[in-house]
């Protein structure tokens, strides 16, 4: 009896509607997340408290554009294209992400969040800002993910419905243990 080849037991690829139906997905469910957060907000805060928030969040929306530098969507170009140093290519990108994460927030800690609150008159913004230090260490590097994936034939793997599987909640959990308390990494794998 011959042997299955490795090739006759991988997954079907996918096609790209339904790898850009699994992107568009994901888009949507992170914009709805927005809007309703907004909703809510508007009516459970004071104007001000509001006001803070929403400045706290413009902080970075204004700097993302120049933080991602076009990465993401570059990517979307040259890993398609790329047959033998497509790892490179990704490496070199989450360098590059990571590096403008890591100066984004050393700005915000070594004073750009009084910088800004004395800009948008607002003293309250020196209590909210300095919360916003780790935030771009963690979105800006994974900002060209869809990409990586949707030139692997992964895209599906973004959905939503699949992201809460027993195995990734559990990596997903010692992935922020690790990440926070440095001593526990031994124990969490």
């Amino acid at each position: 009896m011959p042997e299955a080849s490795p090739k006759d037991c991988s997954q079907p690829k996918t096609t790209r509607t339904a790898q850009v139906l699994a992107l568009s997905l994901g888009q949507t469910l992170s914009m709805a997340a927005s809007l309703v957060f907004g909703m809510i907000a508007a009516r459970c805060l004071a104007k001000h408290d509001y006001a803070t928030i929403r400045q706290t969040f413009l902080a970075y929306q204004f700097a993302e554009p120049l933080l991602i530098l076009g990465l993401p969507n570059a990517l979307y170009y040259f890993l398609p294209r790329e047959q033998k140093v497509k790892r490179g290519v990704i490496v070199d990108a989450i360098a590059l992400l990571t590096g403008t994460g890591c100066l984004f927030s050393l700005f915000m800690a070594l004073g750009g969040h009084k910088l800004l609150a004395m800009r948008f008159n607002n003293p309250d913004l020196q209590r909210t800002l300095p919360w916003l230090v780790l935030y771009p260490l963690c979105v800006v590097p994974v900002a060209g993910l869809a990409a990586v994936l949707t030139s692997a034939g992964r895209a599906k793997t973004l959905d939503p419905k699949q992201a809460n599987t027993p195995s990734l909640r559990g990596r997903r959990r010692r992935c922020a243990v690790s990440a926070y308390c440095p001593c526990s990494r031994r124990s969490a794998a």
